[in-house]
């Protein structure tokens, strides 16, 4: 028997950490209102003006032409264009003021359910669950791209102006508006992964 067969006997109420996840995958995926990738898309789209299609299918877990064709339907829902920016054939992506609208509702309404999981903690509690969360990410993820994965929901600005408490590879810290400064929480100490 293997050691996590042997933990899975003896603690089956680890099961209640997978069905918080799924329970809070689902609700902020329900509220949504459109598929996965392409809410994921278009709120790293609207947090990193001029972001290219390689980095968007990097971060939302897309081939190049898969992100290709998510980019043609935001663009045909007029949530996203494409520009040129800089030399060559590179191409940038920004939302357009209907997409901007479409990633502050998704963002309230995430909000909206994250609050809700919450409702009746303390203070300490959810700094104790925020910082339990961290490991849990950091102790889940291989390398530093899982960990931005991770984040494809998460309004960026945001998280970096007040600290986010998960490390950011540095193509993704310079690419925020205002960028330049490590997050207010610093440097991780742990490695991706590290948990394992």
């Amino acid at each position: 028997m293997s050691e996590i067969d042997r933990n899975a006997a003896t603690d089956p109420t680890l099961d209640v950490v997978g069905a918080c996840a799924l329970g809070l995958a689902d609700a902020i995926w329900e509220i949504q209102g459109r598929d996965r990738s392409d809410a994921a898309a278009l709120g790293l789209i609207r947090d990193r003006p001029g972001i290219s299609i390689e980095d968007v299918a990097r971060q939302v877990g897309l081939t190049h032409s898969a992100t290709v064709r998510l980019v043609d339907r935001l663009e045909e829902a007029s949530l996203a264009r494409r520009s040129a920016v800089g030399p060559g054939r590179r191409v940038g992506l920004s939302v357009t003021s209907k997409g901007a609208k479409a990633v502050s509702s998704s963002r309230r309404a995430r909000h909206a359910v994250l609050s809700l999981a919450v409702r009746g903690l303390d203070t300490e509690s959810v700094r104790l669950l925020k910082e339990l969360a961290r490991t849990i990410v950091m102790n889940i993820a291989d390398d530093q791209q899982e960990i931005d994965r991770a984040c494809r929901l998460c309004n960026q600005v945001a998280c970096f102006d007040v600290g986010c408490p998960l490390p950011a590879s540095s193509q993704r810290r310079a690419s925020m508006p205002g960028a330049g400064a490590p997050n207010a929480a610093g440097a991780p100490t742990s490695e991706p992964g590290s948990g394992r």
